[in-house]
């Protein structure tokens, strides 16, 4: 049965190293939350995955330390394979308006697209936010910069 982010993009079972790890989430929309050194660890956001003395190493880390360790093995590839199915799930921030008309634009884009989404609106700063799973960047991206320019 496959996972989330299977169901979007066969290729990802092909995904068993960090260095193919790090070009699969440029090629799939997660390049503006990606950061990291390919050869031992890469992030998304605050989801890393790294190399560590004993195996490998999946979990949240904030200011640089681990909060909330999810996964830990000897092998590369099944450290590849569970953080590639965190961060599929994880939400990301696709693009923040000011007015009603754009963020409403996009929501009809997204949903004519059947690609689901969250808003989130700071209202008190008059923020309009729309979110997507990390499984569905690849998709929406492009609608969103359709509109926006």
């Amino acid at each position: 049965m496959p996972t989330d982010w299977q169901a979007s993009d066969e290729s990802a079972d092909n995904v068993h190293t960090i260095a193919q790890l790090a070009a699969f989430l440029a090629e799939h929309g997660y390049a503006p939350f990606v950061r990291g050194d390919a050869a031992s660890w890469v992030e998304v956001q605050d989801w890393r995955i790294e190399r560590i003395e004993a195996g490998w190493r999946v979990g949240y880390f904030e200011r640089g330390q681990p909060t909330e360790p999810l996964f830990q093995c000897d092998t590369e590839r099944a450290a590849v394979q569970d953080f590639l199915q965190t961060v599929s799930s994880a939400i990301f921030h696709l693009r923040t308006f000011r007015d009603a008309e754009n963020i409403n634009t996009l929501a009809a884009a997204l949903g004519a697209a059947k690609i689901p989404y969250q808003r989130n609106d700071v209202p008190f700063e008059k923020l309009l936010r729309i979110f997507v799973a990390g499984r569905d960047l690849r998709r929406a991206q492009p609608i969103a910069d359709a509109l926006a320019g």
